[in-house]
């Protein structure tokens, strides 16, 4: 059996975890920056939400940043 290497596993999920971190600040800025009138974009925010974390989802061996920044960045507005 392949022996684990820690180190590449520990340095990767603070990779990924520093990913999704400024991912969720880029779409915060991003909002911000450009007034987005939410009431009229409503439905193409939870469309957009809906398939990426559908994407998301399919993955089972590689976790994938882009979800947790996008429930970040849904969760402070």
């Amino acid at each position: 059996m392949k022996q684990i290497n820690w180190l590449w596993l520990v340095i990767s999920l603070i990779g990924l975890i520093g990913l999704s971190f400024g991912l969720a600040y880029l779409l915060q800025g991003i909002g911000t920056r450009f007034h987005f009138p939410l009431d009229e974009l409503a439905w193409l925010a939870y469309l957009s939400v809906f398939g990426t974390t559908l994407v998301c989802n399919f993955t089972i061996i590689a976790p994938v940043p882009v979800a947790t920044a996008i429930m970040i960045a849904a969760a402070t507005k």
